[in-house]
């Protein structure tokens, strides 16, 4: 199950839960409730074990956008030295050899920020829908101790 749907369903079972007479507090069954967060703590380890591996694509991608510009680069340099013989050839081709330099390291940088801008996208994500469950599972957690403290009474 995802934890979005494990989230659903802890908010199911707070919800449906009983409530105790003349107070604001819920009855719930302690054992599922755990098992509950322990379900939505393995969740979320998936989760996480997710982002790494998309941050870990990312960095491979940008790696291997400067290796391909660089690549690119010296494949253009080595081209452009034997082409070159005259003086007005030379000019020429020193411009286009920059011309694609820099084309090339502006393809390997928006590569790179295209890559960032969509790590960073997941990874927030990831962070607003982890925190969105730890606030429930507190809840839960206060309810539950609510319940416990009540019976203690």
């Amino acid at each position: 199950m995802n934890t979005l749907k494990l989230i659903d369903a802890l908010e199911e079972m707070l919800e449906s839960s009983h409530k105790v007479p003349l107070t604001n507090n819920i009855m719930v069954k302690g054992d599922e409730l755990l098992d509950l967060i322990n379900e939505i703590r393995d969740s979320f380890q998936e989760e996480v074990k997710k982002a790494r591996q998309i941050v870990r694509e990312r960095e491979q991608m940008i790696e291997s956008a400067k290796r391909e510009a660089d690549m690119i680069i010296k494949g253009v340099e080595a081209n452009i030295e034997n082409m070159i013989s005259e003086t007005a050839v030379k000019r020429k081709a020193d411009q286009r050899s920059a011309e694609v330099e820099e084309e090339a390291h502006k393809k390997a940088n928006q590569l790179a920020v295209q890559s960032e801008n969509y790590s960073e996208e997941i990874l927030n994500t990831l962070d607003n829908y982890i925190n969105k469950c730890l606030v429930n599972i507190k809840e839960a957690k206060r309810q539950l101790t609510a319940v416990k403290t009540k019976k203690n009474l």
